[in-house]
């Protein structure tokens, strides 16, 4: 249902600003940056609003036509931000390009390497580990392990230091 969805949505936008908060912490960034970054996690799936939510349901095979829906939300998102909003460009520009994959294979326009924000790559890496978090049963082992696997079968997609301050966090939580 629409509710559920958005619960869900709104459960993602909190571990994407919290592994963000981590990934901020571990790159150095400084105090502003991190605050922008918080911005960018919570805003990142804006557009999914619009989305019809059956769209959305894990169990909902999509069709073309309804993949297309799916791939726009970060343009909707992007237009959201800055037609409704006075949040600094950069928040629209990270909303617009949070699928893009630094090896060239994300969403919506293909973008790689350093055509993609710096922000953009680490909420798309944020919003990827969240996603798989959600998804998991709690354990914290389990959850590392597929973390890492993910991560590991797709090498290209993040950035390198991104991924290993992941790791690191993970780590750290497993004691």
């Amino acid at each position: 249902s629409a509710k559920e969805h958005q619960r869900r949505l709104y459960d993602v936008s909190l571990a994407t600003m919290i592994i963000s908060l981590g990934l901020a912490h571990s790159l150095g960034l400084g105090d502003n940056e991190a605050a922008r970054l918080v911005l960018c996690a919570l805003t990142h799936d804006i557009g999914e609003m619009y989305i019809n939510p059956a769209y959305l349901d894990d169990d909902h095979q999509l069709q073309p036509a309804e993949w297309i829906h799916v791939a726009a939300h970060p343009c909707v998102g992007h237009a959201f931000i800055r037609e409704f909003t006075d949040f600094p460009g950069s928040v629209a520009e990270c909303v617009l390009q949070h699928h893009e994959r630094v090896d060239g294979s994300g969403y919506p326009f293909r973008l790689a390497g350093e055509q993609i924000s710096p922000f953009s790559t680490l909420i798309g890496l944020a919003d990827t580990v969240a996603a798989i978090i959600m998804r998991s049963d709690g354990n914290s082992n389990v959850i590392g392990e597929r973390v890492a696997m993910a991560l590991h079968i797709v090498p290209g997609e993040f950035p390198r230091a991104a991924v290993a301050s992941i790791n690191h966090l993970l780590e750290a939580l497993n004691g």
